[in-house]
């Protein structure tokens, strides 16, 4: 388990779990409890969907280790619906708007961290935690093997999930651009000398430690305002990248893998615009398909016959 997930876990017992049902024997326990407790949750915690779903979860992985140790003989979660997420609607930008934005944060020294969100599909904690040594610029590859947990100035070397474990291929434009901005830290490091903390980071402040998810944000949310394109979140670069390479026609499952995802969640994730993509192919295959079998005698005949 994930620091991050331990921490949550703990926060969600603490705060909600244990107030509203330690006092409940766990033989006592119902599904009425939970569903009561559920709806506490939603109309006078005022929490989110997502948070009530993590709760959920969390209870019916205790209930199931209390059915392990023979101390149930049934799950009561089982009973219970998980409550439905309210998924955030998923923002992307226009290649005007990305151009935009990229002109107006150019010159700033973490330009690259956004360039990457673009280009790659790369997470927020994958580009913080990313190692020059990670970083082939002769072969146009990155790997992606390690995270910067949020909050945190340690370097984990794991990821989200074994498919996060990958290696993407990168346009020569954003090599150029890496290669520049390499040649940045690497005066940054000479000028600081022995007082420079050497983490080999891509984007590492200007001592050469982690980088602070929210500094990276501050930087992003204020020159979203100066560029004055569509206020989206940081990880929505993350989807206009994979919404335009899906728009582009690249292959579901190559997305897929660039992004560190199994095809199902690809394709759930961004089935709002595959009606576009299946109009086209729809569109693009009868243009071919009728094309071979029209009368090559036009003169004769203008109507195509099956």
């Amino acid at each position: 388990m994930r620091e991050v997930t331990l921490t949550k876990y703990k926060r969600l017992l603490k705060n909600h779990i244990i107030p509203a049902l330690g006092f409940i024997e766990v033989t006592k326990l119902t599904d009425e409890h939970l569903n009561h407790f559920y709806e506490q949750l939603k109309n006078e915690k005022n929490l989110s969907s997502t948070s009530i779903n993590d709760i959920h979860k969390l209870c019916k992985q205790i209930l199931s280790y209390a059915v392990k140790k023979k101390l149930l003989s049934d799950n009561v979660a089982n009973l219970v619906e998980a409550p439905q997420i309210n998924k955030k609607q998923i923002q992307i930008w226009t290649y005007d708007e990305c151009r935009t934005f990229l002109a107006s944060v150019k010159e700033h020294r973490e330009y690259v961290a956004f360039l990457l969100a673009l280009t790659t599909g790369m997470r927020q904690s994958e580009i913080l935690a990313l190692s020059w040594s990670h970083v082939d610029l002769e072969s146009q590859l990155i790997s992606v093997d390690q995270t910067l947990e949020r909050g945190k100035q340690s370097i984990q070397p794991k990821v989200k999930s074994k498919k996060g474990y990958r290696s993407i291929r990168v346009d020569q434009e954003t090599m150029m651009e890496l290669r520049k901005h390499q040649f940045r830290v690497h005066q940054e490091k000479m000028f600081l000398g022995e007082e420079y903390q050497d983490f080999d980071l891509v984007i590492p402040t200007t001592k050469g430690t982690p980088l602070h998810h929210r500094n990276l944000l501050r930087t992003f949310y204020r020159y979203l305002k100066k560029s004055d394109v569509r206020k989206i979140d940081f990880h929505d670069l993350r989807h206009t990248h994979a919404s335009m390479l899906l728009q582009n026609g690249a292959n579901p499952k190559a997305v897929a893998e660039r992004l560190g995802h199994d095809v199902r969640t690809l394709m759930e994730t961004y089935a709002h615009i595959m009606p576009n993509i299946q109009e086209e192919i729809a569109s693009d295959f009868g243009s071919s398909f009728y094309q071979k079998n029209q009368p090559q005698n036009k003169k004769q005949n203008n109507v195509i016959k099956l």
